[in-house]
């Protein structure tokens, strides 16, 4: 509610403060009777000549007779950036010892070419700033501002939301990187200004272009294609590349470029067959781990029998069983090692690996686990259970095949594979254990 007397609206100017009080008598505004009786009752009150200073709806009047007398500083600036404020006074604080309130008639909403043009000789850093934020500064001005020594006045001229095309594109090579990139990532700028910037393949103009919200598609198109890696990995955090660019990473982009690439899981199956073929092992292995890997690339993997590419497909999530499958049937040794400790392999293809293929892979990690294999072929039982190690004759004597071995011939037609197995046992235990 708005007050009736000049005692009730000092009281909320004690209460809430000059800047609260201001805004919320902006609609609906204080009575011009109001604040003329404020003033005549409380003349000598400094918050009170403070507010009216500051009040946008004050009688132009009553401003021109504080500015005569008035030596507070926080008071001056509220005249000298009042709209109310006659022009003849706002010349009069122009001259004002201090430069807090000549920034604050930079800003004026009102200032005329004369009174702009009197600022521009200002030697206060402070002063040029500000003006140069003021919308109502004209092409001249502002490519005077564009020239200032101070790179805080250039980047305030960035900020003015009336700056000039020409003004704009003439700062895009000023001496300060400061300046060059505040003027990419934050003027007010037209679609071909933006594009411009982007194919202009500048390193750090492409970086502060990409600070900017809702970048045009062309802009983006061409920010794709940019020669420096920086770009692209920051343009991949912010938007999805399709299939084009995607095409481009593998064939121009990094290591890291084409790794993270790897990983990524809408990459369709003829971009993971380019991969598959990547002449570096982390590419590969990393494409191994993605989860929509295509299952051709998967069998390729396997086909060709690399070992890091292998173990690699080992830690994909969606690792299939006759992956495994093929993978033990390749008869790797390493591959077979991490199989052995892998919870999704089943003791049907363990049985194949220790009483068919006789794996000494197999038997050595099963024996370092103290796992037993209840299908343990008699003929593998009887071997094992005569080797010298501790643990591997302890693994054929829990195996429920020894208790049915005899010494009859069922198992001799097994004694030369089983006996390979043995050396490639005594290989690994005096090599590794």
């Amino acid at each position: 509610m708005i007050p009736d007397t000049p005692e009730q609206l000092l009281t909320l100017i004690r209460e809430k403060g000059i800047a609260e009080t201001c805004k919320r008598f902006r609609k609906p505004p204080l009575p011009s009777r109001l604040i003329r009786a404020l003033y005549d009752t409380y003349r000598e009150e400094q918050s009170a000549i403070a507010f009216i200073a500051h009040y946008s709806l004050s009688p132009s009047e009553l401003l021109e007779k504080i500015a005569e007398f008035t030596q507070d500083v926080p008071t001056a600036s509220g005249l000298a950036n009042n709209p109310r404020t006659p022009p003849g006074t706002l010349m009069r604080l122009m001259e004002n010892e201090n430069a807090k309130v000549r920034a604050a008639v930079a800003i004026n909403p009102n200032l005329t070419p004369r009174e702009i043009q009197k600022l521009l000789q200002d030697s206060s850093g402070e002063v040029a700033a500000t003006l140069a934020g003021n919308p109502a500064l004209r092409p001249q001005h502002q490519a005077v501002l564009a020239m200032h020594a101070e790179p805080s006045v250039r980047v305030a001229l960035i900020r003015n939301s009336n700056l000039d095309t020409p003004i704009l594109i003439a700062l895009t090579t000023d001496s300060s990187p400061v300046v060059r990139c505040t003027l990419v990532a934050q003027a007010k700028a037209p679609d071909e200004l933006l594009e411009f910037w982007a194919d202009c393949d500048r390193e750090e103009i492409q970086l502060a272009l990409l600070q900017r919200r809702n970048l045009p598609d062309s802009v983006l198109e061409s920010l794709w294609l940019s020669p420096h890696a920086s770009v692209r990995k920051r343009l991949c955090a912010i938007v999805s590349p399709g299939k084009p660019q995607m095409l481009y990473l593998i064939e121009n982009g990094t290591i890291e470029e084409r790794v993270w690439l790897a990983s990524f899981d809408t990459l369709p199956p003829s971009l993971q067959k380019y991969l598959s073929r990547d002449s570096d092992e982390k590419v590969r292995c990393t494409l191994a781990r993605n989860p929509a890997l295509d299952e051709s690339i998967a069998e390729c993997f396997i086909t060709t029998g690399e070992t890091p590419e292998c173990l690699a497909l080992l830690e994909n999530p969606a690792l299939k069983k006759s992956w495994i499958s093929a993978m033990a049937a390749g008869g790797n040794p390493d591959i077979i090692s991490a199989l052995m400790y892998d919870h999704r392999i089943d003791s049907s293809l363990i049985n194949e690996l220790v009483n068919v293929k006789n794996s000494a892979e197999a038997v050595i990690h099963l024996c370092a686990q103290g796992r037993t294999l209840p299908d343990l072929s008699p003929a593998a039982a009887y071997f094992l259970s005569r080797y010298n190690h501790p643990a591997i004759k302890r693994f054929a004597l829990a195996s429920r095949a020894h208790a049915v071995q005899t010494s009859g011939g069922s198992f001799i037609v097994e004694t030369t594979s089983l006996r390979t197995m043995l050396k490639r046992m005594d290989t690994l235990l005096t090599n590794h254990y």
